[in-house]
């Protein structure tokens, strides 16, 4: 039997594993509450409670890496530690690793290793200095270095279902950034490029994870909040040019032809609240 591990069942690792369960893999998932392990047995994934501070705990995580495959999607805490102590956590992950039968692994990062540049962004425009790229550079050294595969996705806002953007803005007013351009993604669209990551062999590269359509921010929170029961924020005029940046996922299109189930933002489903 297929065998993964999901480091972080949160928000997006639980449907993720929850797809994976359902396809017939054997699924690891790890959470840092107790009172999510019943949740993770109902959906026929084997609990793990694991908290990197930042190393693990005697004896916390026996048998967690015990897989073929690791997906990785814990991001850095940085109002609560400082950057060394994320890159800490990263180090302790690969001393694990490295002893156990993990041969593939998902790294998920986050759009937000690019800055604002007003202009379009590719794979090869990260800021070096950022911590995630840094925490990304330390499991490609490890994998690519230890004859290991390792796929890097860095998704865009996380959004669908119950992430529903326009509750962060509802009703305020006098808003200043209502013309730039969004760099959003479905929930299903990520878990099912995740799926194709796995299912089609795509690895040893780093690709861009983000819905194809950049609507801009006032059109979208209008369409949410049309579609939900929050109040549409109201957007002005600013009086100087908002920075921005468009995330481009063509390298991911291209490598893998996938088809995004949610290509624009005005688009996606939320629950409605």
């Amino acid at each position: 039997m297929k065998t993964i591990s999901i480091l972080g069942c949160g928000w997006l690792g639980l449907p993720l594993a929850s797809s994976l369960a359902r396809a017939g893999w054997s699924v690891k998932g790890s959470t840092t509450r107790a009172e999510k392990i019943p949740e993770l047995l109902e959906n026929k994934i084997e609990p793990f409670q694991i908290t990197f501070n930042p190393d693990l705990m005697p004896g916390e995580g026996a048998g967690f890496f015990d897989s073929s495959v690791l997906l990785i999607n814990f991001p850095p805490r940085l109002r609560q530690h400082s950057e060394d102590f994320h890159l800490q956590q990263i180090d302790a992950l690969i001393r694990e690793i490295e002893k156990s039968p993990v041969r593939d692994i998902i790294f998920i990062s986050s759009t937000s290793v690019y800055q604002d540049l007003n202009r379009e962004m590719t794979e090869e425009d990260a800021d070096p200095d950022h911590v995630i790229i840094k925490a990304e550079n330390k499991l490609w050294d490890f994998a690519t270095g230890s004859d290991r595969r390792i796929t890097i996705l860095r998704c865009g806002g996380l959004m669908g279902y119950d992430r529903i953007p326009c509750k962060y803005y509802s009703g305020k007013k006098d808003l200043t950034n209502g013309q730039t351009p969004v760099n959003y993604i479905h929930q299903d669209d990520v878990v099912n490029a995740i799926l194709t990551v796995i299912i089609k062999n795509v690895w040893n590269d780093r690709f861009n994870l983000v819905a194809p359509g950049h609507p801009v921010r006032k059109d979208v929170m209008t369409d949410c909040s049309d579609k939900t029961l929050y109040t549409a924020p109201e957007f002005i005029k600013s009086t100087k040019p908002e920075p921005f940046k468009i995330i481009s996922s063509a390298k991911f299109l291209e490598a893998t032809q996938y088809k995004f189930k949610y290509p624009d933002p005005l688009g996606f489903e939320y629950y409605l609240q």
